[in-house]
């Protein structure tokens, strides 16, 4: 009654209907927004309770994959140019505790050519005759290995280092055989071929980064060679620049990158016969070319 007192109407049986009609009104409208209210929590609660189970799930598949992953042996862990790292280090190691090793698998051309021990071309990738000679070749691979292999992938970071490391080592052996030559400069100035290869043909791979991280590897191999009795397998950096280059025509840019299929089977071509006749002659297939 003081509702309708407080608003000067009179105390009518009309005006008594009415504010008992608002009043139900507002009853209604405050029920109807609190079950609205609760339907949105209940919503709310579903989609929190769907999101923590997918967050379950997803956690669960993070710690499976993550148990997977260090289950595995750490050769398959661990990204290849860091093995490779490893590798030369064990073998530095081993070389500087028996005095023949390095002579065993270094590139000498007369054990090649006498006894064909062509394994050699392999094998010396991974001496090297100093502290200073390792550490370089190491931080080079670890610059170049660590932008390279996560672009192009493992398989073709092996095909790349180690086709050029051999072409390389090859290529040393056709010019200068007579040298006894160590060092992983020739797989790792393959990289720097696939490189050159890809910013010719504006293949994706080189980014300013790759740009700047060869530049500042190919300073330091420029300093190297002005220190006293570096001794630089100089055939051995353009045998495997040179790989790295005909490897790129290889497995380089499909067709989206090249003006024409044609184009692609070209360079395809050209690099298998590049490739080729580099190792066909070194291991004497091809000695009427002389």
């Amino acid at each position: 009654m003081d509702f309708l007192e407080r608003r000067g109407l009179p105390l009518t049986k009309e005006n008594l209907q009415a504010w008992q009609a608002d009043l139900k009104a507002r009853e209604e409208a405050t029920w109807a927004k609190r079950q609205e209210l609760k339907a949105s929590k209940a919503e709310l609660l579903r989609e929190y309770e769907s999101l923590k189970r997918k967050e379950e799930q997803l956690f669960r598949q993070r710690a499976n994959q993550s148990n997977r992953q260090w289950s595995k042996p750490i050769w398959i862990r661990k990204n290849l140019y860091e093995l490779i790292i490893i590798a030369n280090i064990i073998m530095y190691a081993l070389a500087q505790v028996f005095s023949g090793l390095t002579g065993s698998l270094a590139l000498f051309g007369p054990a090649i050519y006498l006894y064909k021990q062509y394994y050699r071309f392999f094998t010396t990738m991974f001496m090297h005759g100093s502290l200073t000679h390792i550490f370089f070749n190491m931080y080079a691979l670890y610059v170049l290995g660590n932008i390279l292999e996560s672009t192009m992938g493992k398989k073709r970071f092996a095909l790349v280092y180690f086709g050029s490391g051999i072409l390389g080592a090859a290529f040393t052996y056709l010019v200068n055989p007579y040298i006894l030559s160590v060092g992983a400069s020739g797989a790792i100035f393959g990289l720097f071929g696939f490189v050159l290869y890809a910013r010719i043909f504006r293949y994706q791979h080189v980014s300013p980064e790759i740009q700047g991280s060869l530049f500042r590897i190919l300073g330091i191999n420029f300093l190297i060679a002005l220190l006293p009795h570096a001794n630089i397998d100089v055939w051995s950096h353009t045998g495997g620049l040179l790989g790295g280059f005909l490897l790129g025509m290889v497995i380089g840019p499909g067709a989206g990158y090249l003006r024409s299929n044609k184009e692609r089977q070209t360079q395809m071509i050209v690099g298998i016969l590049g490739i080729t006749l580099i190792l066909a002659r070194a291991i004497g297939l091809l000695n009427f070319l002389l």
